[in-house]
């Protein structure tokens, strides 16, 4: 049995888009009069029916009618009733991100921002699967595409930069409620996608890094050593936006680890020492030095510790940073050696720098402070 009528199920599946978009006004219709009787069971079989019968349906148009249908009904389901309903609604959503046809493409990117203009936080259970389908359609060849792409992108960087580090996930488990964002689940998709050789894809995986690098209460560089070599590999780049924008964030990940250290008061001396004593011990597996995924207590680290690990961070970082800029030597395109032996060394020094939340996020107040002057 359908819960659409005849009618406006045919309507959904009309070529013409007026006709559709007719069609999801009465959708929403359907849906607040269901909010009125307090019949969630007429909204869930709704919503399933739209996502199974026309969002993946075999033909263009009822795909194209199913998607805009369920931005609709999340329109008409508000901030405050819509979470429940999302687990049905979003990823067929973020499968027509993929889709063969570009209208459908454009419709996903259009419904999936409507969606999260609802449900702003809660969306983020399904980052990984939207930021890899935005990787996808943000250097889509057709250009309503790209634009629909681009909103959507901004959109979910406001709500990360807002939310990532306060959002609880809503989940029964024996764990406990955990945040509905987590880098320890996205940084190996991140470091996967950094082997992409397109560059517009380049160019959204640095500006993602930069943004993840901003938010308080997400210690970004403390995972910094699992993509940082596919980060390195962007400076060679035959294209100058890609080199530029990565030696832009190199730049301001190193000065994020200096304001650290010089925070600390580790001396100059401190770093050329660790710097002459990792030269000599030569590469370090990172493998064995990865860093904790919990958060450290303070004192849990001892003092000398963290700052011998702090001066050898920037120290590897310098080496990096100084190395990409020799005068007379073109950006990025040096010894593959050398490449590896640098990227080996900072990922070494990187992954146990101990820096803890704390101390990121003091660094960055001062040099906010520091520019405002």
């Amino acid at each position: 049995m359908t819960v659409i009528p005849l009618a406006l199920a045919k309507a959904l599946s009309d070529k013409l888009y007026d006709k559709q978009r007719a069609a999801t006004h009465k959708v929403e219709r359907l849906v607040l009069d269901a909010l009125d009787n307090d019949d969630e069971h007429l909204i869930y079989e709704l919503i399933a029916e739209l996502a199974t019968d026309y969002a993946t349906s075999e033909k263009e148009a009822s795909r194209i009618g199913g998607l805009v249908a369920l931005a609709a009904t999340a329109v008409a389901l508000t901030h405050i009733n819509i979470r429940p309903f999302l687990p049905q609604m979003v990823p067929p959503m973020v499968s027509a991100l993929s889709d063969g046809e570009s209208k459908v493409r454009y419709f996903a990117c259009e419904s999936l921002y409507n969606v999260a203009k609802v449900s702003r936080g809660q969306l983020l259970r399904w980052f990984n699967d939207i930021f890899d389908g935005l990787a996808r359609v943000t250097s889509d060849s057709v250009k309503t595409v790209k634009d629909g792409a681009d909103y959507l992108d901004r959109l979910v960087k406001d709500i990360v930069a807002e939310q990532a580090a306060t959002c609880l996930d809503w989940y029964d488990g024996d764990e406990g409620p955990r945040l509905a964002f987590g880098l320890d689940r996205f940084v190996p998709l991140l470091a996967e996608r950094m082997h992409t050789y397109k560059p517009s894809t380049r160019v959204y995986l640095i500006e993602w890094v930069r943004v993840l690098d901003s938010v308080p209460g997400l210690d970004l560089i403390g995972y910094l050593p699992e993509f940082l070599d596919g980060l390195v590999r962007f400076l060679s780049d035959p294209n100058d936006d890609v080199r530029n924008k990565t030696q832009s964030l190199l730049g301001e990940l190193l000065a994020e680890i200096r304001e650290c250290v010089d925070m600390q008061g580790v001396t100059d001396d401190d770093v050329s020492g660790r710097m002459r004593s990792f030269s000599v011990q030569g590469d370090v597996s990172p493998v064995s030095r990865r860093p904790s995924r919990a958060p450290s207590a303070a004192g849990s680290i001892p003092a000398s510790a963290r700052l011998g690990a702090q001066a050898t961070a920037t120290a590897a970082v310098t080496q990096h940073h100084h190395y990409y800029q020799r005068p007379g030597s073109r950006l990025g395109l040096g010894s593959e050696a050398v490449n590896r032996s640098t990227v080996s060394l900072m990922t070494s020094a990187l992954a146990g720098h101990g820096m803890s939340e704390e101390l990121r996020m003091a660094a960055r107040r001062k040099k906010i402070r520091a520019e405002r002057l």
